[in-house]
């Protein structure tokens, strides 16, 4: 039994990859520390930027990471609508390929916030609110929030919107910006609803109740800033009766029920200011939101302290970053599969704390969770496929273009590979900067670490006898990579026992196998047809009569 638990392990390492050459070989996760695969190695992504997948094979869980380099010049997170409205669904993969230009290049997407899924002109609507690039898309009430200040420092804090619209003497509030209502909230009868062009072409379908007010910048385009004032001239006052067009550089305020008095005080060429204020919980007031997106309203964990848990296991995706703000961590656990079963809250602190965050909040999850790198997903979404979502976050490379390839790498994969067997090896391309240019770069000169085994003259390599460990090089222009690799032992055909020969004793262990008294292993199927059966046992005795 016990050669029988070696050769299931060497099969386990074959199919998955052992374990990455780092620190973190092992995670503590539910107070007990498993052992972690490596089943893509950590690679270049774009500027400062790096993605590897993990997995636990115990639990079983998959887990998909990209962290950054927070003190790259080239480097920004922002977030981005879906289908660029404040309604509407895209994929990340979609939102990723619509986001990309020249010097504005999108390396890695992931899924944003929860979001409105009913009734249909309310899909899409994020439930916790939006900034991006400094403008409020959207507003929030008292949700738990992962925002970027103007200097691009993570923080996560609970946020309160509040806004105002002055005319003269009449002063009142504005409720919403871009949203009929907030999650498990009815649309109320008498509200103030400011929609910008960030909303969409038009208002609201169903805004059949009293007044509508357009309203033009008295000066330059309007910034909706998070914590700021506009200063607006109206254009005209007229009854709300459904659509409305949202001329470019404007925006509609629809005053509903009691509201619609205020519209007696206006006139076409009046001024008034709108004034938006984010008020937070933790953060310094003086803070300037640059970006910010919201979740499920859970907190992971803060200053390394375990904070909320959900104690259910789902696909996830969440944020992190470390105790000096220098790092930032998007994780992304498959589940509902049998290859991955998700993971708790609590069990999302674990794999944040492997990484080395101290501080993490919790994204939309299940059918959503996805993690988009150089334009793959590289997780295992729960639906099948990838499932349009409300919003996302972007890494965005600022770097200047440039073409000419200045570093490269072997291309992402498992680098723990079987003995005596042949393989080849991609090479990926980057400008000096980080950026992806290229995941097919051929004239690639190739070479090794002798004890790992050999490349021939067509590239292709013959990795060793022996377990092994050291670099495999390749070098393109005068630009060299290396990899660490190793070879691990593969399990000889025939040795059914694990005693490192072929002999009687499998022929009997054979016969047990296909009795059903021993379970199989990868060493009976002998002639590789995929089955245990006779003719195996044929082949064992011929091995040993041919030695």
């Amino acid at each position: 039994m016990k050669s029988y638990r070696l050769l299931l392990a060497l099969l386990v390492a074959v199919i998955l990859g052992t374990s990455s050459v780092s620190a973190r070989d092992q995670w503590v996760i539910r107070d007990q520390a498993y052992d972690v695969d490596t089943l893509i190695f950590p690679h270049l992504v774009g500027p400062g930027v790096t993605s590897a997948k993990f997995d636990i094979p115990a639990l079983p869980l998959k887990v998909c990471v990209t962290e950054i380099d927070m003190t790259n010049p080239y480097i920004v997170m922002e977030t981005c609508m879906g289908s660029g409205n404040s309604w509407g669904v895209e994929t990340p993969v979609h939102m990723a390929t619509r986001n990309t230009s020249p010097g504005h290049e999108v390396v890695a997407a992931f899924n944003g916030d929860f979001f409105m899924t009913s009734p249909i002109y309310e899909i899409g609507i994020p439930l916790s609110g939006q900034v991006t690039n400094g403008e409020m898309l959207e507003s929030t009430h008292n949700c738990v929030c992962f925002l970027m200040d103007d200097n691009q420092h993570p923080y996560f804090d609970r946020l309160k919107f509040t806004g105002q619209i002055t005319c003269g003497d009449d002063v009142f509030s504005l409720n919403l910006v871009n949203r009929l209502r907030y999650y498990n909230e009815a649309i109320a009868d008498n509200q103030s609803v400011l929609f910008t062009n960030a909303f969409g072409p038009t208002t609201y379908y169903y805004s059949t109740s009293g007044k509508m007010v357009q309203l033009r910048p008295a000066e330059g385009p309007f910034q909706w800033k998070p914590n700021g004032v506009e200063q607006c001239v109206v254009d005209s006052v007229f009854d709300a009766k459904g659509l409305k067009s949202i001329p470019d550089g404007k925006a509609i305020l629809w005053l509903k029920g009691t509201f619609a008095e205020h519209a007696a005080t206006m006139s076409k060429g009046d001024e008034l200011s709108v004034s938006f204020k984010l008020e937070f919980n933790n953060v310094p007031g003086d803070v300037k939101i640059h970006q910010l997106i919201g979740g499920s309203g859970d907190i992971i964990m803060q200053n390394g302290e375990f904070v909320d848990d959900w104690n259910e296991l789902h696909p996830r995706t969440a944020v992190g970053f470390n105790a000096d703000t220098t790092r930032l961590y998007f994780v992304v656990v498959d589940g509902r599969q049998d290859i991955s079963i998700g993971a708790t809250l609590k069990d999302m602190m674990g794999i944040f704390v492997a990484l080395g965050a101290a501080n993490a909040m919790n994204l939309d999850g299940g059918g959503s969770s996805c993690m988009v790198v150089n334009d793959e997903v590289i997780n295992s979404p729960s639906d099948g496929q990838v499932r349009p979502v409300a919003n996302g976050c972007l890494l965005i490379s600022t770097a200047p273009v440039d073409d000419q390839i200045s570093i490269i790498g072997f291309e992402p994969g498992c680098y723990s590979l079987p003995s005596s067997t042949t393989t080849s090896f991609g090479v990926w391309g980057y400008n000096q900067y980080g950026v992806l240019k290229t995941k097919g770069l051929t004239g690639c000169v190739f070479s090794c670490d002798p004890q790992l085994g050999f490349f021939d003259d067509d590239g292709t390599f013959h990795t060793a006898p022996q377990s092994a460990s050291g670099n495999l090089y390749a070098a393109y222009n005068g630009v060299t990579a290396a990899q660490h690799a190793t070879i691990f032992k593969s399990p000889l055909k025939g040795d059914v026992n694990g005693d490192d020969e072929v002999n009687i004793f499998d022929v009997t262990d054979l016969i047990d196998i296909i009795l059903g008294g021993l379970p199989s292993n990868s060493a009976a199927d002998v002639n590789s047809d995929g089955r245990v059966n006779i003719g195996d046992v044929t082949d064992v005795i011929d091995i040993i009569l041919n030695k």
